[in-house]
């Protein structure tokens, strides 16, 4: 029973946010913390809101872009910064983000970049 409803919360929280469009890869008006995010990147539709929500802590609302990438089934998350933002290094430099997928990725792993709405 107990998944039944979260299956239909899931669902009700789509619909009523317009999460998805016609192809089911893009979505908007996700919220974290009481802050907007939109999907920029979502490789082979992997973003699950849920399981996002468990790990989104108030540490990422000082970042610009999150990416949440699956290794051996368990979603990571890693906070990415814009030039010019307080937190910003090179470590988190968002221009940096297909080489840190490369390196720091599995090899072919699903993964979503979130990006915070001003």
């Amino acid at each position: 029973m107990e998944i039944l409803r979260k299956i239909l919360r899931t669902i009700l929280y789509q619909y009523n946010n317009h999460c998805y469009n016609d192809y089911g890869d893009y979505m908007e008006n996700i919220k974290f913390n009481n802050q907007k995010y939109i999907i920029e990147k979502n490789i082979h539709n992997c973003f699950k809101y849920e399981e996002v929500e468990v790990l989104f802590t108030d540490y990422f609302d000082e970042f610009d872009y999150i990416l949440g990438d699956y290794s051996y089934d368990k979603l990571r998350l890693k906070g990415f910064c814009k030039k010019g933002s307080s937190r910003f290094n090179k470590i988190n430099d968002i221009n940096q983000i297909d080489e840190y997928v490369k390196n720091y990725c599995s090899y072919q792993a699903n993964y979503f970049l979130l990006k915070k709405v001003q």
